[in-house]
């Protein structure tokens, strides 16, 4: 097997469509049918890569899993978008749409640059755990939100105090 995956879906019959579309030959995935039961996989097995099925108990765990450092790509049956970049923002390496047909070639492009990507970090930079990365950019977050703040407050200033002219000093 070259890589291990780690499908968390209520749904019994998600493991097929997955299998088909990566294969079976160098893929070995373990399909769990609830969250807590992943995690507990995660704590006694090493995995390349989690699918994650955020619809139901997935999204109240998914900064549990974040913690075990393996790149996860959350899946869902709906497409939205603030969904979407909210979980990549919190530190999913790609988001899913479930519904209907998973367009194969795209699914299976999603998860090997994934597994790619996570490969490269991991050997070539200091590694940081996925936590780190979110705290990070939480607080990236939180100083942006300060400095447009600041320029509103400035622009708010500024608008109170134009009305006044200011005499030259040589009048």
């Amino acid at each position: 097997m070259d890589f291990k995956v780690l499908l968390i879906d209520e749904n019994t019959d998600s493991k097929k469509p997955i299998m088909s579309i990566i294969g079976e030959k160098y893929v070995d995935v373990e399909h769990c049918l609830l969250p807590e039961v992943g995690l507990q996989h995660l704590r006694e097995n090493n995995y390349d890569l989690i699918l994650l099925n955020i619809e139901k108990d997935g999204l109240n765990f998914f900064d549990d899993f974040l913690e075990f450092n393996v790149p996860i790509i959350v899946m869902a049956e709906k497409d939205n978008e603030d969904l979407a970049l909210s979980m990549i923002r919190r530190g999913a390496h790609d988001y899913l749409v479930k519904n209907g047909v998973l367009n194969p070639r795209g699914v299976r492009r999603v998860i090997m640059h994934t597994v790619e990507r996570s490969a490269f970090i991991k050997h070539n930079l200091e590694p940081i755990s996925q936590c780190e990365i979110v705290k990070a950019r939480n607080t990236l977050r939180e100083y942006r939100e300060q400095i447009n703040a600041s320029i509103m407050e400035i622009g708010a200033f500024n608008a109170a105090f134009s009305k006044y002219s200011v005499k030259g000093i040589t009048d």
